[in-house]
């Protein structure tokens, strides 16, 4: 199953990282990242980081074009 989290300001990118976070040990889970413009360009440079009183997390970018998959949740 794939989940998609579109648009990672401050909500997104910490309610996607969260959910990252938690589905990291599962094989069968992707959680993946819609992002544009100025984002876009930071996470691909920097990777996205989620810093949390319970930890952190960071991800590196994915920069291939996944348009033609298909996800559960968006």
């Amino acid at each position: 199953m794939r989940i998609a989290v579109a648009g990672i300001g401050g909500v997104g990118g910490y309610y996607g990282g969260k959910l990252a976070r938690y589905y990291a040990i599962h094989d069968t889970i992707d959680v993946v990242f819609i992002a544009r413009g100025e984002h876009l360009k930071q996470i691909q440079k920097n990777g996205l980081h989620l810093i949390t009183g319970k930890g952190g997390l960071q991800r590196d970018p994915y920069t291939g074009n996944r348009q033609s998959e298909r996800y559960r949740y968006l």
